[in-house]
């Protein structure tokens, strides 16, 4: 009920674009079946896909479960498949009221974002400039993931 209010006021605002950067995972599952069925103006809304393995199997890869539960009610952007450029990211979220909502795996790893990943400094360093990042190896599977910082 607290995140259903909160979300419900932070996008009020009608002037502004509404931008949600999602991860995937089980643990966030629950919460984006309740935000699909709150009262959004989902016709200017997009959602960025935060966290991606980059595998082929459909089936395990974040996107397809977002994409599943939010249906087309708004533009859905993966990372790697939309080839979004770092600049198109950094202007949206100025620009916009943006939401990140990001699930946690079992072993502490947020947003692709592990503390064994060999760019974990860079990617939590909040004076870098929001971008996106290619990982190494790493996570269950043992793949290349595409985040942000």
């Amino acid at each position: 009920m607290l995140i259903n209010n909160f979300i419900k006021q932070f996008f009020k605002k009608k002037s502004k674009k509404n931008i949600f950067i999602l991860s995937g995972g089980k643990s966030i599952k629950k919460i984006y079946k309740k935000i699909y069925n709150l009262d959004i103006d989902w016709d200017n809304s997009k959602i960025f896909i935060v966290d991606e393995r980059l595998i082929k199997q459909e089936k395990n890869l974040n996107s397809t479960l977002i994409k599943k539960i939010f249906k087309t009610k708004c533009d859905i952007y993966n990372l790697f498949e939309n080839k979004v450029k770092n600049s198109f990211i950094t202007k949206k979220l100025k620009k916009n009221n943006t939401l990140a909502i990001l699930g946690m795996g079992e072993d502490g790893h947020f947003a692709s974002i592990f503390n064994n990943s060999k760019k974990y400094k860079s990617l939590i360093n909040l004076k870098e400039t929001p971008g996106i990042y290619t990982t190494e190896k790493i996570g269950k599977p043992f793949c290349k993931r595409v985040t942000m910082n």
